[in-house]
């Protein structure tokens, strides 16, 4: 007779694999909620990680305006308390010599309470008719109470062609953007005095006001926060 014991683990047979991870899930696990508020732009995470955002050739913009709401696709998630949230741009289109429309393309983070409240840092590229791409770098904030308030600075040389890190630090009500060629030497850009809730939304977005498509490219999110009670 066969032993009983060795009847069940042949019954048994091999543990099942475990189910594989859907795209969807990746990209909400690695980067956060994908919203796309015009419903027409791809949102997706490439083979390597990467988080590519395709927009068509109409305007999205971030900002929202009067009877005109932002239409810039993102993906975020929410965060409670001080933080320090670092993302780099691998690249972003500029604006191509016969565009017309608004002459602008921008990538980068962004945090804020609500769609209507938020600061913004990010790689903002501008263009004058018949003139070269004019690269610069945007930090934004704004609130129903105050609008809108912005400062615009040139990236530096070395920042052409290349990926650039953006950094918001959030602590003790104080919002801090930096900017960085290497992820090691920063520049501060910004310092905004945030009277928010402590849970707000955290991500990454792009934007644009062209009549041609535009991608941006987006690696390594990283987020951290003090320790609680320390």
């Amino acid at each position: 007779m066969v032993p009983v014991a060795l009847v069940l683990v042949l019954a048994a047979g091999p543990a099942a694999p475990p189910p594989k991870e859907s795209a969807e899930g990746r990209l909400r696990r690695t980067w956060g909620e994908p919203v796309d508020p015009a419903k027409d732009c791809t949102i997706a995470m490439t083979g390597d990680g990467k988080l590519a955002l395709h927009l068509p050739g109409t305007p999205h913009k971030f900002t929202p305006y009067p009877n005109a709401p932002g239409t810039a696709p993102r993906v975020r998630r929410e965060v409670e308390g001080d933080f320090d949230a670092r993302v780099t741009v691998v690249s972003v289109t500029l604006p191509e010599e016969k565009a017309t429309g608004t002459l602008m393309t921008s990538a980068g983070l962004y945090v804020g309470p609500d769609d209507d409240t938020f600061v913004t840092l990010s790689r903002y590229n501008t263009r004058n008719p018949g003139a070269e791409p004019l690269l610069q770098y945007l930090s934004q904030t704004r609130s129903n109470e105050a609008g809108s308030e912005s400062q615009l600075t040139q990236q530096p040389d070395g920042a052409k062609g290349k990926p650039v890190v953006l950094r918001l630090v959030r602590e003790k009500g104080t919002l801090t953007g930096y900017t960085s060629l290497d992820g090691k030497a920063w520049t501060k850009h910004s310092a905004h005095e945030v009277a928010w809730p402590d849970k707000v939304r955290l991500g990454v977005f792009a934007s644009h006001g062209l009549d041609h498509p535009v991608d941006a490219v987006f690696e390594g999110l990283e987020l951290t926060q003090p320790v609680k009670g320390k």
